[in-house]
């Protein structure tokens, strides 16, 4: 049987081979030495420009003002400084910090001197460090004009101690010692209380009211109040409590007598018994004043148990001599009956 050959198909043609793809050469990086170079090119032409901008300005001033045309097209057109901005910002994008700070500080350093850049806001602490310093300045100088004020009084105070000579037995009372405070409020002077005395007046100063020392002062002269005042003296206490404080201490105490009321010690000071320590205070003592002003008795530190002696010796007041008295008991004994013969007793006539 004979054989059939069968005709094969043509083979299809293969696709066409994909284009090439296009490679684009990789372009040589650049170095952070040529991105400076390159910034700070573009930063002189952005110089440059505002330079000539400036000079042009500088040349026809007159025409800018006075030319409405040109004000126009000053204003339409951008500022010289803007466009080197925008200029250097496109030509070149600066990746690396450096980069970044070198075209700052070129950008300041080219702008004109009528347009400074705007300060930096300083650090919350330089700030504080700042404000602590002025705080101490000012406490300095606070505590030197203090001083200087404790030096001037100081000065003050002695010129006073100058002015006024201690007063001793025999001198006259100054008439200059101000006015005093009595302890129901009322003001008068030490001359008024003298015009009002029939001889004189016994002074006595205590510390401090109510503390115990000054209180048994205080009734001493309490108890033996109408002795000096049947000698023609009048007696008062003098402190430099307030008039209030002693008030409630002459009312507590049951006195007779006022009390005078020194809180400033400049009566204290004129009649010489202000203490001399660092804090003013009163010298116990006791002055014994006669009508015309003489000082008859003057005695400094005295105690809270003396002082009234020495008050009373001083206006010749004699502690009265106690009445003797007798306490031996008489005891009648009757005398011996007389022996007889026979030894007994002979009864007695009674």
């Amino acid at each position: 049987m004979p054989m059939q050959l069968r005709k094969r198909k043509a083979p299809v043609n293969p696709p066409p081979p994909p284009p090439p793809k296009k490679t684009r050469k990789a372009e040589p990086k650049k170095t952070a030495a040529a991105k400076v170079k390159g910034a700070t090119e573009t930063v002189k032409k952005a110089s440059k420009k505002v330079a000539a901008a400036i000079e042009k300005k500088e040349e026809a001033p007159a025409l800018v003002e006075t030319n409405p045309a040109t004000d126009a097209k000053a204003e339409a057109k951008p500022d010289a400084k803007q466009e080197a901005k925008s200029d250097a910002k496109s030509e070149s994008k600066p990746e690396a910090k450096a980069d970044a700070e070198t075209v700052a500080s070129a950008s300041n350093a080219a702008a004109p001197a009528s347009a400074p850049a705007p300060a930096a806001p300083a650090a919350p602490a330089a700030k504080k460090g700042r404000s602590k310093a002025a705080s101490a300045k000012e406490t300095k100088e606070t505590k030197e004009a203090k001083e200087a004020d404790a030096k001037a009084d100081a000065k003050d105070t002695k010129a006073d101690a100058k002015a006024t000579p201690k007063l001793k037995v025999g001198d006259t009372l100054p008439t200059d010692l101000g006015e005093i405070t009595l302890d129901d409020g009322s003001k008068t002077t030490f001359g008024a209380l003298l015009d009002d005395s029939d001889k004189g007046i016994v002074l006595f100063s205590y510390t401090k009211q109510s503390t115990p020392g000054c209180t048994t002062q205080a009734c001493a002269f309490r108890d033996n109040y109408t002795l000096f005042t049947s000698a023609g003296y009048r007696v008062y206490g003098l402190s430099g409590d307030s008039h209030t404080d002693n008030a409630k201490f002459k009312a507590k105490q049951n006195f007779g007598y006022p009390l005078i009321s020194d809180p400033t010690y400049t009566f204290h000071e004129k009649l010489g018994i202000k203490s001399t320590g660092a804090k003013s205070g009163t010298v116990r003592s006791v002055i014994v004043v006669q009508k015309e002003g003489a000082i008859i008795k003057e005695h400094k530190t005295v105690t809270p148990k003396n002082s009234l002696d020495i008050a009373k010796k001083a206006v010749g007041i004699e502690a009265a001599a106690a009445p003797a008295t007798n306490t031996t008991k008489t005891i009648a004994v009757p005398a011996p009956a007389p022996a007889t013969a026979e030894g007994e007793a002979k009864p007695t006539d009674s």
